[in-house]
């Protein structure tokens, strides 16, 4: 059995433990409510000093002066504040004041270490502050998704060949761990991407090719178009659905027929992607078959062909009116939808 004095002994021990953390908490807000203030008139005569010195276009060895004495991370947080309005010579000169404020070199010294979380501070260091060319391109290839993932977003201002292909390279891979931030960045390169693109998009099929779609399209240069026709036919159906936008966008004039066959594709997806691909490119032609689309069985189809309708301007209006007269029951009532009427109005 436990003695009453052992547990006296316990019940003291966990009275002393429970003092010592509720100190340590009213220490902590105590310290904060202190040193807030403090840190805030710190970054603010900073922050003056440093627009003042940009405003008057001093030289960056001057500019960098406007954060002597500040800690890496609070130098950091200006020039961040900075960054997104400046482009040009102004954000190359504000990348020499972080290399003059020995932010660069802190930087690329944390984007070098062995444990991952120091190699993603230094590479958000070098995003903000430029710079990093010997060392960033590797980390496009680090092991961990995170520091991936924010190299990827120094690259958009760092679009050297190398870089680029890197990027295309995983664009097409089947890890998702940093795709999105690899595809985010590949589409704001816009045309300086397209060049590798091109020839990836060629050699691509099924989910690889999919994956590259997901670029391509927004991006929409007519040298995708050979690609997109070919992907038309791929045997996967959101690499069809995919290649048909893009192929609407960069070869209407060859792929109008296809895509017209794409409305009788099994997939529903696929068959939505084509009535889509079709009214966005306004293609007329193809009113009547979006019209019996109305009453595909699947409601996306349904829809997607009564959006491309409406994308026709009047001849598409027209359709749909006629719809509401002749159409089978769900055509009419997606027409009624397309035209804003009540159930059972009248065009």
């Amino acid at each position: 059995m436990i003695s009453l004095e052992l547990l006296r002994w316990v019940v003291r021990a966990e009275a002393v433990a429970l003092v010592l953390a509720l100190v340590a908490v009213v220490g902590h807000v105590a310290w904060r409510a202190w040193a807030d203030p403090r840190r805030e008139r710190r970054l603010a005569a900073a922050r003056e000093r440093l627009a003042a010195a940009l405003a008057a276009g001093a030289a960056p060895t001057d500019v960098a002066t406007a954060l002597t004495g500040l800690p890496q991370a609070h130098a950091l947080e200006l020039l961040a504040e900075y960054a997104p309005v400046l482009a040009g010579a102004e954000r190359a000169s504000l990348a020499r004041v972080g290399a003059d404020a020995g932010l660069v070199a802190a930087g690329a010294r944390q984007a070098r270490a062995r444990r991952w979380p120091t190699r993603l501070q230094g590479a958000r260091v070098l995003t903000v502050v430029g710079g990093g060319d010997d060392v960033m391109p590797d980390l496009l290839d680090d092991r961990r998704p995170e520091v991936r993932a924010q190299a990827s977003a120094w690259a958009v201002d760092h679009a050297t060949p190398d870089v680029v292909r890197r990027l295309v390279r995983h664009a097409s891979a089947a890890d998702p761990g940093n795709r999105f931030a690899v595809q985010d960045a590949l589409v704001r390169l816009g045309p300086a991407a397209v060049g590798p693109l091109v020839p990836a998009l060629d050699a691509a099929s099924g989910a690889a090719a999919e994956r590259l779609l997901e670029v391509c399209v927004p991006l929409a240069d007519r040298a995708f178009a050979p690609a997109a026709l070919r992907l038309l036919d791929d045997p996967l159906p959101a690499t069809r659905a995919r290649a048909a936008t893009l192929a609407a966008r960069t070869a209407i004039d060859d792929a109008a027929d296809e895509l017209v066959a794409l409305l009788d594709d099994p997939e529903p997806v696929v068959r939505a992607a084509a009535c889509r691909a079709l009214g966005e490119a306004q293609h007329w032609p193809a009113g009547a078959r979006l019209r019996a689309a109305l009453a595909d069985p699947v409601w996306t189809v349904r829809h997607a062909a009564g959006e491309a309708l409406e994308r026709l301007g009047p001849a598409g209006t027209l359709l749909l009116r006629r719809t509401l007269d002749d159409g089978a029951p769900a055509a009419r009532d997606m027409a009624r939808r397309m035209l804003a009427l009540p159930a059972g109005g009248r065009a």
